[in-house]
């Protein structure tokens, strides 16, 4: 009787907990104004960075507890206000560099975003910026297709003409994997390159529907 009182209740310990509701794996940050949120940036040491629609760039350190503003006095980049309007893309790399896409203009801080150099200027509208672990930049334009830049965006390199056309519409969506293969798409076009972009192949049919 007595050990039949204890396995009952070491299966109740094991049972009760797989019975209760899971507990709430989210919680919510109140950023200092209340508009969407275009893009969201981590840094390596945990810093994150938040561009609102039409207000500019903020930051936390303390996992979104609290937040404070970037203010720029840096007259290059006065006319963009860190982001009130067109931003493209928002990203930081290994070392805590950040990089935004405004327009055809791409822009680094490598002070936590108090100053910004502008690296290039594509002459064609950038989208999104993505790095793959040998620290290679892509930027997807919307006229250009991806650009591809080894020395932080100084210079670009357009893909050559394997890349697939993408008629009236630009290849928007890149995704990298930790193996550095590409995955660009918009519409009805999915391109895969296991070769940084050398070579790509049509995967949008293996798509089931």
């Amino acid at each position: 009787m007595q050990r039949s009182f204890v396995y009952t209740v070491l299966l109740f310990a094991v049972l009760l907990p797989q019975a209760l509701p899971a507990q709430d794996v989210w919680i919510r940050r109140n950023l200092p104004i209340h508009r969407p949120v275009d893009h969201l940036a981590v840094a390596p040491n945990g810093d994150i960075y938040a561009q609102i629609e039409f207000e500019g760039m903020f930051r936390s350190t303390d996992e979104g507890v609290s937040w404070e503003e970037l203010i720029v006095n840096d007259s290059a980049i006065a006319h963009l206000n860190l982001g009130r309007g067109s931003l493209g893309d928002l990203i930081c790399d290994v070392s805590g560099n950040l990089y935004l896409t405004s327009g055809s203009w791409l822009w680094r801080s490598t002070n936590e975003g108090g100053s910004w150099e502008r690296m290039f200027d594509s002459k064609e509208y950038c989208i999104g910026i993505r790095f793959d672990s040998g620290y290679r930049m892509y930027v997807t334009t919307r006229e250009y297709g991806i650009l591809t830049s080894d020395d932080s965006g100084r210079t670009m390199t357009a893909f050559p003409d394997t890349l697939p056309p993408y008629g009236f519409s630009p290849y928007s969506v890149l995704h990298i994997t930790s193996e550095d293969h590409l995955f660009a798409g918009h519409g009805p076009y999915l391109i895969r390159s296991t070769d940084r972009g050398q070579t790509w192949e049509n995967i949008y049919s293996m798509i089931p529907g």
